[in-house]
């Protein structure tokens, strides 16, 4: 999980700077609501997953999703 944060904010940042090149802050602030929402679902599902499948899984699970969410970010930059 923290290995992925230095990544996320890269992807993040690049995408600020392509809203604030369009000029269209908009979508860039509707990103950051859905970011805090799948924040709170990755945070709440791995403490599911870690209390229902065994304690492996507190530190899988966020690795796992953040994983698959930078794949959606990276998407947003092409």
């Amino acid at each position: 999980q923290t290995c992925a944060l230095p990544i996320f904010v890269k992807v993040l940042d690049q995408i600020k700077k392509q809203s604030q090149k369009d000029n269209q802050q908009e979508p860039y602030t509707d990103l950051m609501k859905s970011q805090r929402l799948w924040k709170a679902y990755v945070d709440q599902e791995c403490q599911n997953a870690g209390r229902y499948i065994g304690s492996p899984m507190y530190e899988f699970c966020p690795m796992q999703e953040y994983g698959k969410r930078l794949e959606q970010l990276t998407e947003y930059t092409r």
